[in-house]
């Protein structure tokens, strides 16, 4: 072998070791994608807007990770931000979904979007972004607004100092008032001295940042609140009834709470109740399906709202042969009744002694001309 021959080997094998060594050297650059690796989704629409319900209502989204894609969204939507009150939950391989459910008119809903990556079978679920949107029609001048009602937190719930309060209230009217609610808070229920006050805009709760509760108020102290609509140019529609909260320090003594409370009676709405035994722990139950709640138990009442699926309520009463379930209306507000099929629901706790609802009076069918075309 000559000098030359043998010089271009070794240098031959030489590069081809530099090249080995830097490969073995080298750190895999493989990005793991996984749910703790999923990022939010962005620019949500709708989002503090007014939607058209004539129509189904689209949600759309972006994505921006182009290295970790989700195999599929998770959308949540509901009248409460926090997921406090149930919602319903559909899911979308795109980022867009025409919500297949119909929605309330002059209501606030929120909903959420949740990138989710499947692994090895194993459904994992990332960051969620919220949104919100209301329905129309927007009220016009003139319309009657009527009054709120306190939904959350329950009369007289302590809270301590360091969290932050969510006060909720749903409007029954069956507009979105053109302006904004007003939400008052005092140590008085007269309010004669408010504490707070805040518009809301078209949103219908208002949370307290702890940083207030622990700035103002007075630990062992009961403080009223209530909220009402307040139109543009026009009169402000009337108070909520006054509902209560008290501040207590987790561990403090607080005498407030050792008082025992004053039990309210549940509004009845047209029905009247047959007195039965207590029922000493409410039955509830959950929609298995969409489910229509009516002004009485036969499809020949009218629907008043809708139980969607999922959701649970408390069972306030029955008609005599326990078929049809008298429960508060899903999305009106709290003192509003109707009633859903028990059918399609599923039932929980004891129901034997829930007290039987006296229903009103079917409605009376106009009978069609003889010329008319029957209706199924």
């Amino acid at each position: 072998m000559s000098n030359k021959t043998r010089n271009g080997l070794l240098a031959g094998i030489f590069l081809l070791t530099i090249f080995l060594t830097a490969c073995g050297g080298q750190q895999d650059t493989t990005v793991v994608c996984g749910a703790g690796t999923l990022q939010a989704a962005a620019n949500l629409t709708p989002s503090d807007v007014v939607v058209d319900t004539s129509k189904p209502v689209t949600l759309s989204w972006t994505y921006s990770d182009p290295n970790c894609q989700p195999t599929y969204y998770e959308i949540v939507l509901g009248v409460a931000h926090d997921g406090s009150m149930p919602g319903t939950t559909q899911a979308s391989q795109t980022t867009s979904l025409d919500w297949p459910e119909a929605l309330q008119p002059g209501n606030t809903y929120f909903w959420t979007v949740y990138p989710v990556i499947v692994t090895n079978g194993q459904a994992g679920r990332g960051p969620g972004q919220l949104g919100y949107f209301y329905t129309g029609p927007v009220c016009a001048a003139g319309d009657a607004l009527l009054t709120p009602q306190a939904i959350t937190p329950p009369d007289g719930t302590p809270f301590d100092p360091s969290a932050g309060i969510t006060l909720r209230w749903d409007d029954p009217t069956a507009c979105l008032p053109d302006g904004s609610y007003n939400v008052q808070v005092a140590k008085t229920a007269d309010f004669s001295a408010a504490l707070y006050a805040s518009q809301t805009g078209h949103i219908t709760e208002l949370s307290l940042a702890s940083g207030w509760t622990t700035d103002v108020v007075t630990d062992c102290t009961r403080y009223y609140w209530r909220a009402r609509a307040e139109p543009a140019g026009a009169d402000p529609g009337p108070w909520s009834a006054t509902s209560s909260f008290i501040i207590n320090q987790v561990g403090g003594a607080c005498p407030l709470l050792d008082a025992t409370p004053t039990a309210k009676p549940i509004p009845t709405a047209t029905a009247t109740l047959v007195p039965q035994t207590p029922v000493s722990a409410p039955a509830s139950l959950q929609a298995n399906v969409n489910v229509n709640c009516r002004r009485g138990p036969s499809a020949e009442y009218p629907i008043l709202d809708t139980l969607y699926k999922s959701w649970s309520s408390r069972i306030y009463g029955r008609n005599e042969d326990s078929t049809w379930w008298y429960i508060n209306s899903p999305n009106i507000a709290i003192g509003y009744y109707c009633w859903v099929w028990g059918g399609a629901v599923t039932v929980t706790g004891d129901t034997s002694q829930v007290p039987i609802v006296q229903p009103p009076p079917p409605p009376t069918v106009t009978p069609l001309p003889p010329t008319a075309t029957p209706v199924q």
